[in-house]
């Protein structure tokens, strides 16, 4: 999976909230399609330790509900955001 940090328009970079929130965002691409957001929490959370995920939004195909293989993922903090991205 790669994974970079998410700037641009969406939730995680609305105006009203602080510049703190968008960056702990990151976009993680290659999830595998068997994953689902307790599994890549797991996952995450195994590699940097318990509670670093915040949530896990992991988008599906309307007409089969399957995964579209990305996932957008909030840390707790920027900082455990930035070792999520030294995984890749």
């Amino acid at each position: 999976a790669t994974t970079e940090i998410e700037e641009g328009d969406g939730p995680s970079s609305s105006s009203d909230q602080p510049e703190e929130f968008s960056r702990r965002t990151v976009y993680v691409a290659g999830v595998p399609y068997a994953s689902n957001e307790g599994s890549l929490t797991a996952f995450l959370d195994s590699k940097l330790g318990g509670g670093s995920v915040g949530s896990v939004r992991l988008p599906r195909y309307q007409d089969s509900g399957q995964p579209r293989g990305y996932a957008h993922v909030d840390f707790a903090d920027a900082q455990t955001a930035e070792r999520a991205l030294r995984l890749s």
